[in-house]
């Protein structure tokens, strides 16, 4: 296997949006190295770094090219767990579906653990139009049957709802009403930093937001347990798409399994939510 590059935040409560001359230097000093293990089983090195939380783009992506000089390799996989609204960009294509993978699986648990069936629920989306949700529409749309895609953006989500019924048989509905939808469904995913007052548990992609008010069960993470990782602290689901990458078995579904990888935690920022908390 090629080797994998982990980037992990320094200090998630030092969060800054700054681009010039001393914000590059302050940010160099904290790239740094942190851990590096090797996993005989599967001959992957994987050298995990240090990351600042600068939130500027123009920052953010050329501290990502300083993270990749830790490794001498150009063939090199990255896993960044930093701020999963700039990480995505650099996710490959099965990072990205393992991501949808994880967060319809986290949902038809949770629904379940309340004695729901995911295909009976009705999963809100929204915003459907933002790019960064797609994976995981696609495979919500694979074990749900009542969609609803809360929108901004009417004519963008319509042809993402013509391309869902075309290969799912399932049709969405499209509205701007946000009371209706979030007051008359059984889980949100959502992709906007908004306080949502409802009963219905939220899973929210960006992994940084952090509502005023947290009223029920809120998710933004998973963890997974994997036979051949035993000595690691934790295997997010960026490291682990960045590791079933590298094998033979393209199909998620099929890779998980042949794998032995099951489900470990779900997640808010660093607290890990036990059954009962996510019994609403």
């Amino acid at each position: 296997m090629q080797p994998i590059l982990y980037i992990k935040p320094l200090d998630r409560n030092k969060i800054y949006n700054e681009c010039n001359i001393l914000t590059k230097l302050k940010d160099r000093f904290k790239i740094n190295l942190t851990e590096e293990n090797f996993i005989k089983e599967l001959n992957v090195k994987i050298t995990r770094v240090s990351f600042p939380l600068n939130l500027n783009k123009e920052a953010y992506t050329n501290n990502i090219a300083i993270t990749k000089r830790f490794i001498k390799n150009n063939q090199v996989y990255i896993a960044p767990k930093v701020w999963r609204k700039i990480d995505y960009n650099f996710f490959n294509t099965f990072q990205k579906e393992l991501f949808g993978y994880s967060l319809a699986k986290s949902i038809q648990l949770i629904l379940r653990l309340n004695n729901k069936s995911i295909k009976n629920s009705c999963i809100v989306v929204y915003d459907p139009a933002d790019d960064q949700v797609f994976e995981g529409i696609l495979y919500l749309c694979r074990v749900a049957k009542y969609i609803v895609f809360l929108t901004d953006n009417v004519e963008k989500t319509s042809i993402i709802a013509d391309y869902v019924m075309a290969n799912y048989g399932i049709s969405p509905i499209i509205t701007k009403d946000k009371s209706f939808a979030l007051n008359n469904c059984d889980f949100i995913f959502t992709s906007r930093e908004v306080e949502i007052d409802c009963p219905a548990p939220i899973w929210y992609f960006n992994n940084l937001y952090k509502p005023r008010n947290i009223k029920g069960i809120e998710i933004n993470d998973v963890e997974y347990s994997v036979p051949a990782l035993w000595d690691l602290k934790e295997v997010s689901l960026e490291l682990l798409g960045a590791i079933l990458c590298q094998m033979d078995e393209r199909d998620i579904e099929e890779s998980i399994k042949k794998n032995g990888v099951t489900l470990n935690s779900i997640k808010f920022n660093d607290n890990i939510l036990n059954f009962e908390d996510l019994k609403s």
